[in-house]
C-alpha cells in the first residue's frame, strides 16, 4: 500500500470541505471538542505550532465504500454542494480538528443559541505573537456579537479584533488599518496603538498564509477491513475511532435502517442483566468480538464476502473478520439476547463465582471463548455422542481460564489463538464424554490441558505464586488475575460483616483492596521489621491487601492489625467466616492478633494459603 503525504493550507482545506471533495464517513462520532480544545488549536495556528496530521481515504470514483456526509455541528452542514462530486476523500482521522477550522474560519455554526459554538471567533491582534499569554483567541456568543456590533468589520478592527471567518480579506483589512475613514465615526486609535497592532497583524497574517497541514492519503485500493486495522492506531483527542462504528454503519445500511447496533449496545449496557458487565462504553468493539466469536462456533462461518462461486470463511476475532461477520448473524445474536444473558449469568456465577466489570478481567478475549462454546452447545451440538454438559464445560473452562491468566499465555497474540483454542476446548469436551461422571474424566481433562499448554505454560506452582503475591512490583494481567481471585473470595466486610457491593454508588460503601498492615504503620516500624527492609515492595504486595469498604478502611486507618482486632472486637469465634473469605485462616489470624507484631510470619502464612488456592484453580476439578 502506497501512502502519499501532502500539505494543505487552511484555505485549501476549507475549499475541499465546502466542495464535498473532502467528507467524513457517517459512522464517525459527532463533534465533541470542548472550548479549551478549540482555543488550543486556534492558538496553535497563530503560534505556528503543529496541529497533527489529517488522514484521508480516496474513494472509488462515483462509488464510496461507505456513505459520506459533510462536516456538521448539530443541524448545520459545512457544504456548498447538493450532489456528491465524482471523486471523494473520506477523513478517517482529523474530523474534530477540521470541524474546528470550519467553525472558526469558515463560519460553521449552529443557528440555535442554546448550543455551544453558535457564536463567532476573533483574533485579538492587540496581543503580540511573541507573548506567552495565549489569550489571542476570542470567542463571542451571537448575542454578544450583535450587542457589540461585531458583525461589522470596522467595529471589530476598532476593538483590535480580527474576525477569523473573514480570512479572505486579511490583506485588505491590514492595508486599511491606518485609514481613519475605516473606523466608526472616524474615531481611530492612537498612532502608537496602530503601529503596534499593524506589526502584530502583519506577523499573524504571514503565519496564517504559510500555515500547512500535513495530509496522509490512503489509496482507493484499501478496503474496509484494512481501514478497520488502521483505525486501531489512529487517535483523535486520545479516543480511538472504533471498529464498532464501521460495523454499525454497515449493518444499518444492510437492513435499511431497521437494525441499529448502537441502540442495541446501549439497551444491553444500561440493563440490569448480566450481559451489561461485559459491555464498556470505552470498548464497544468488544461486543463485535463477542458476536464474531459466537459466529466462529458455527459449523461454517462464511464471510460476508462469500459468493456462490467462492466461499470465504472468517477465522479470528481480529478487525478484518469482525467487518466480514454477516449482518444477519448480528440480528440472530440479538434475537437470542435472553440466551446470551444466561451465558453471562453462568460465566460470572459458576465460573468466576463473582461479578466483575470488563476492565477488571485479565485477557477479556478469553471470556469470548466461553460465550462461543455455550453458543455452540445450544445451537449446533445436536449429536448426543458429542454433546457435553454445561457443568463439564464450566469445570474445564475454569481451569483453562486460570491457566491462561496465571501463566501469561495470552500476553502475545491472544487474538490469533482464539480460533485454535475454541476448537481445542470443543474437541476435548466431546472426546471426554466417554469418561463422563467418573474420576477419570478429571484426570483425562487435566492431561489434555497439560499437553496443550506445553512445557512453557505448565501450571504455575504454588512456590512461585507465593513469591508473586509478596511482590508489590508485580503488574499487568498477572496482578489483575490475583486481584480477581481475592475479590471473588470476599463476600463480606471483615470489620462489619456487611455484604460487599462493588457496584454501589454510595461513597462510603465503595469496595477496594486495602492494606492489612497499613502503609504508615510499615513506615513507622521499618527499623524493627527486617522484611520491610529486605523487601520494601511487600507492603503493596497482594498478600498485604484485603477487600474493605471505604468506611471500614477509614476506621482502620493506621492501626496495627492487633489493635484493629481488639478495637473492633473481631474474635475468631464470631468472625471466622469473614476472615476466611479474606483468605486468612486461623493460624494467620493468630499471628495478626499477637501483641508482638510479626508481619513477616503473617505474610508468609497468607502467601502460602493464597498460592495453594491459585494452584488448584489451574486444575480441572469438581
Amino acid at each position: 500500500m502506497n501512502l502519499d503525504v501532502t500539505r494543505k493550507s487552511i484555505p485549501d482545506v476549507l475549499r475541499l470541505l465546502k466542495s464535498g471533495e473532502w467528507q467524513v464517513p457517517k459512522f464517525q462520532r459527532e463533534f465533541v471538542w470542548s472550548q479549551p480544545q478549540v482555543f488550543g488549536l486556534l492558538t496553535s495556528v497563530f503560534k505556528a505550532r503543529p496541529i497533527g496530521m489529517v488522514t484521508s481515504w480516496l474513494q472509488p470514483q462515483g462509488s464510496p465504500q461507505t456513505p459520506p456526509e459533510p462536516l456538521r455541528v448539530k443541524e448545520s452542514k459545512f457544504a456548498q454542494f447538493e450532489d456528491n462530486p465524482a471523486v471523494i476523500h473520506l477523513i478517517l482521522d482529523g474530523k474534530q480538528r477540521l470541524t474546528t477550522l470550519a467553525m472558526a474560519f469558515g463560519g460553521l455554526r449552529t443557528p440555535d443559541d442554546r448550543y455551544l459554538f453558535s457564536g463567532r471567533w476573533f483574533l485579538d491582534f492587540s496581543v503580540s505573537p511573541e507573548s506567552s499569554d495565549d489569550d489571542m483567541i476570542v470567542y463571542r456568543k451571537r448575542a454578544q456579537v450583535l450587542a457589540d456590533g461585531l458583525d461589522q468589520v470596522s467595529n471589530c478592527i476598532a476593538k483590535g479584533l480580527l474576525p477569523l471567518d473573514q480570512y479572505e480579506d486579511f490583506n485588505r483589512i491590514a492595508q486599511r488599518i491606518f485609514d481613519r475613514d475605516f473606523y466608526p465615526n472616524g474615531e481611530r486609535p492612537s498612532e502608537d496603538v496602530l503601529e503596534r497592532r499593524s506589526a502584530n497583524l502583519a506577523e499573524y497574517q504571514s503565519t496564517f498564509a504559510s500555515f500547512q497541514i500535513p495530509v496522509a492519503e490512503l489509496p482507493s485500493s484499501v478496503g474496509l477491513a484494512e481501514v478497520c486495522e488502521i483505525f486501531e492506531v489512529l487517535n483523535t483527542t486520545g479516543t480511538k475511532v472504533s471498529t464498532f462504528d464501521l460495523i454499525h454503519n454497515m449493518a444499518f445500511g444492510d437492513t435499511r435502517g431497521t437494525f441499529n447496533l448502537r441502540d442495541r449496545f446501549a439497551e444491553c449496557a444500561s440493563s440490569s442483566d448480566k450481559i451489561q458487565l461485559v459491555l464498556d462504553d470505552s470498548r464497544p468493539e468488544f461486543l463485535c468480538q463477542l458476536i464474531t466469536g459466537c459466529y466462529l462456533a458455527s459449523p461454517s462461518p462464511l464471510s460476508r464476502r462469500s459468493t456462490v462461486a467462492r466461499e470465504v470463511k472468517i477465522g479470528s476475532i481480529k478487525g478484518g473478520d469482525l467487518i466480514d461477520t454477516p449482518t444477519d448473524f448480528y440480528q440472530n445474536f440479538f434475537a437470542d439476547i435472553a440466551l446470551i444473558n444466561s451465558f453471562a449469568t453462568s460465566f460470572f456465577g459458576d465460573v468466576l463465582r463473582a461479578d466483575f466489570r470488563l476492565k477488571e478481567l485479565p485477557y477479556p478475549a478469553s471470556i469470548i471463548l466461553y460465550f462461543a462454546l455455550r453458543w455452540q452447545l445450544e445451537k449446533h451440538l445436536t449429536d448426543p455422542d458429542k454433546r457435553f454438559s454445561i457443568d463439564e464445560l464450566n469445570s474445564f473452562y475454569r481451569a483453562f481460564f486460570w491457566r491462561n491468566a496465571l501463566t501469561g499465555r495470552y500476553d502475545q497474540g491472544f487474538l490469533t489463538k482464539f480460533s485454535t483454542d475454541l476448537k481445542f476446548i470443543s474437541a476435548c469436551l466431546s472426546e471426554l464424554i466417554e469418561f463422563r461422571r467418573t474420576d477419570q474424566w478429571y484426570a483425562e481433562a487435566n492431561n489434555k490441558l497439560d499437553a496443550y499448554f506445553g512445557a512453557q505454560f505448565q501450571i504455575r506452582p504454588s512456590s512461585n505464586l507465593k513469591e508473586i503475591v509478596k511482590d508489590g512490583d508485580v503488574r499487568g494481567a498477572l496482578r489483575q488475575a490475583i486481584i480477581l481471585f481475592l475479590l471473588s473470595q470476599a463476600r463480606v466486610d471483615i470489620l462489619t460483616g456487611a455484604p460487599l457491593d462493588r457496584f454501589t454508588q454510595e461513597r462510603n460503601a465503595n469496595v477496594d483492596l486495602h492494606h492489612i498492615y497499613p502503609k504508615q504503620w510499615c513506615r513507622d516500624n521499618t527499623a524493627h521489621v527486617s522484611a520491610l527492609r529486605e523487601q520494601p515492595s511487600i507492603v503493596d504486595g497482594l498478600v498485604n491487601l484485603v477487600p474493605l469498604t471505604a468506611a471500614s478502611n477509614n476506621r482502620w486507618k493506621t492501626k496495627s492489625p492487633a489493635t484493629a482486632i481488639r478495637d473492633f472486637d473481631l474474635a475468631w469465634s464470631s468472625t471466622r467466616s469473614r476472615f476466611e473469605m479474606g483468605v486468612i485462616n486461623e493460624e494467620s489470624y493468630e499471628t495478626l492478633k499477637s501483641d508482638i507484631a510479626d508481619p513477616a510470619s503473617f505474610w508468609d502464612l497468607r502467601a502460602t494459603l493464597i498460592a495453594s488456592k491459585l494452584e488448584e484453580l489451574q486444575k480441572v476439578s469438581r
